[in-house]
């Protein structure tokens, strides 16, 4: 399995939005992509790295990455791990924006090409819409 190892976060060349007012929900929100798995990716590596939960925090994101932008394995054998699946999108996760990803999870767990994660988390930019939280139902999961 390739990972790519989290790096630690550097100082910025831009330093526009070091003093930025944007409240940060918003900030989040207006992100794109790849900076927003970049930021949960520097969140992982801070708060879940350091967790007794986890030995270990991987950011796979990017084209390949099977359905796992983050996995954060429990055991040292890397057998047993969560998996964190990165959405921005400019509205609420819908079924319809997040069925893909689920395809994916079912296709490579059938082959064989990792385990079936003990918790799959979504972390969305602009949370779950209704319609995709009452489809698994997921309100009591959703912070």
């Amino acid at each position: 399995m390739k990972t790519r190892p989290i790096l630690t976060p550097k100082k910025p060349k831009d330093t526009s939005r070091i003093f930025d007012t944007t409240e940060p929900l918003l900030r989040l929100r207006n992100m794109g992509d790849d900076e927003f798995e970049r930021v949960v990716g520097e969140w992982a590596y801070s708060c879940l790295g350091n967790s007794e939960q986890y030995s270990n925090v991987a950011l796979m994101g990017g084209s390949g990455d099977s359905g796992r932008d983050l996995v954060a394995y429990i055991d040292s054998d890397m057998q047993k791990f969560d998996i964190y699946q990165c959405k921005q999108y400019d509205k609420p996760l819908s079924p319809a924006g997040y069925m893909v990803e689920f395809g994916k999870l079912c296709y490579y767990t059938f082959i064989g090409e990792y385990n079936i994660p003990q918790k799959y988390y979504i972390v969305a930019s602009n949370g779950i819409g209704k319609s995709l939280r009452n489809l698994g139902d997921l309100e009591g999961e959703v912070a």
